[in-house]
């Protein structure tokens, strides 16, 4: 085969703006050569077509040849600019290597967002030239942690496969090991179910102006290693009140405020937070980035207007694909990315590891239903709004000795849902699917097998309505 590529342009550049269209056509010659000519207008376009025609060469062990089809057109692009996968990496530690071959297979199905979450309570990883003692004290071990170079070696081994990396660092809950004491409130507080989601327990003090100090400080280290991305993640889920009502001073900036120690006083002090971190942002960034947040009780209609510029904030989705904050979000104007846990949370489906019986989400999704969860029940009025969206894999339990098994081939069907939003369900996907699966293990990706090989060999035979 001989492959001729025409790249338009070729600045480089990597961004969830950057166009991923690419053509293919490919002829058999008279010598029995063939001839592929790929068009695009971006090295990532061309990338994705080399990506789609390793897919059209099989190996026969049989004959012990290739085969190849020798005479097709191609005119593709994604259905969705955001298609991606967050990796909990705080939980439990993942090494470098496991996050590189993450990258790969995200690589092999043209998904261009890793969402690194990379701070929360239980851990601090990341090694920080300006802040050195939050992972001194806030790792798990002088082992488990990621130095600013390797963010950078992540950033640049995913740039070259056409992946970008979202950073996360998560506020202004989700903070305890690592942080300094008199800009946090409620650590380690018990019993631990009344202050936070999950131990171990810690929140920001919004009211203590060092803590955007500090917050300037990693955002400027985090924007350059992630280099400097066109969006950041700001965390902003699961803020527990009694978490901030415990602090006297607190109490007092509300009270001094004219406001209750009620729900609405607290999310002032929430938008008074997230206006302070984003303005730090803005320091750093010059360029107004857009802040990404999940889901919580500041998006929802009787806050987010007042706290959140739709024009700056993009909405992550965690609750359920019909939950109506979705629509409310919609109609005042926001853009979303949908992790609804329903469909694509990956962590679902096992034992609590809290308490006895199924973890909270349960049960488990599996590729079918991740298949299946369309962008097109809110209508045509609203489909511009949807960024695209993210699977989300939490690891409280899993690690990189897991990893891979609970990833794929389940971020495969997420892939072809969000580069072309079939109209088709799961069944027709079936043989793509066994086929794949085979790709991923022969590229040293453990995935999960979803079939006997027998179905595998004989395509079509395995899908009862």
């Amino acid at each position: 085969m001989v492959i001729g590529i025409n790249v338009e342009n070729t600045d480089g550049k990597l961004n969830l703006h950057t166009n991923e269209h690419y053509q293919i056509q490919a002829h058999k010659e008279a010598n029995g050569v063939v001839v592929a000519n790929i068009t695009a207008e971006t090295i990532f376009g061309a990338r994705h077509a080399l990506e789609t025609m390793s897919q059209l060469i099989v190996f026969d062990s049989d004959s012990d040849g290739l085969f190849i089809v020798d005479e097709f057109q191609i005119d593709d692009q994604p259905a969705f600019p955001h298609r991606g996968f967050l990796l909990d990496t705080v939980r439990n530690y993942f090494p470098l290597d496991s996050i590189k071959r993450t990258i790969d297979g995200m690589a092999m199905v043209k998904l261009n967002v890793f969402h690194w979450h990379i701070s929360d309570s239980q851990s601090f990883p990341m090694v920080l030239i300006s802040h050195p003692e939050m992972a001194q004290h806030g790792a798990y071990s002088s082992d488990k942690v990621y130095t600013i170079e390797n963010i950078k070696e992540v950033r640049d081994y995913a740039y070259v496969r056409g992946v970008l990396l979202l950073p996360e660092f998560d506020t202004s809950a989700h903070v305890s090991a690592g942080w300094q004491k008199n800009v946090t409130t409620c650590v380690n507080m018990e019993p631990w179910h009344i202050y936070c989601a999950v131990p171990a327990c810690g929140q920001l003090d919004p009211t203590k102006n060092h803590v955007y100090d500090i917050l300037e400080d990693i955002y400027r280290e985090m924007y350059d290693a992630f280099g400097k991305p066109d969006r950041f993640h700001m965390g902003g889920d699961e803020v527990f009140e009694k978490c901030w009502e415990v602090s006297e001073d607190i109490r007092n900036w509300i009270q001094d405020h004219g406001l209750q120690l009620d729900t609405n006083g607290f999310m002032e002090l929430w938008g008074f937070f997230q206006q302070k971190a984003l303005e730090r942002m803005d320091r750093v960034t010059a360029t107004n980035v857009s802040i990404i947040l999940w889901t919580s009780t500041l998006t929802g209609k009787e806050y987010v207007e007042k706290h959140l510029d739709k024009e700056r904030h993009i909405i992550q989705i965690w609750t359920k694909k019909n939950d109506t904050v979705i629509t409310d979000l919609l109609e005042r104007g926001y853009k979303l990315i949908l992790s609804n846990y329903d469909n694509f949370y990956f962590d679902c489906g096992f034992g609590h590891w809290l308490r006895d019986g199924n973890n909270w989400c349960s049960p488990y999704k599996d590729w079918k239903k991740v298949y299946d969860n369309d962008f097109e029940y809110f209508g045509e009025k609203y489909k511009s709004q949807f960024l695209g969206g993210e699977a989300a894999l939490w690891s409280e339990q899993v690690d990189h000795l897991t990893l891979d098994g609970r990833t794929w081939p389940r971020l495969s069907a997420l892939a072809e849902r969000l580069w072309t939003n079939p109209s088709t369900t799961w069944p027709k996907a079936v043989s793509r699917m066994l086929i794949h699966r085979e790709r991923l293990a022969e590229n040293g990706i453990a995935a999960e097998r979803l079939a006997p090989e027998w179905c595998v060999q004989h395509q079509g035979k395995c899908v009862s309505y």
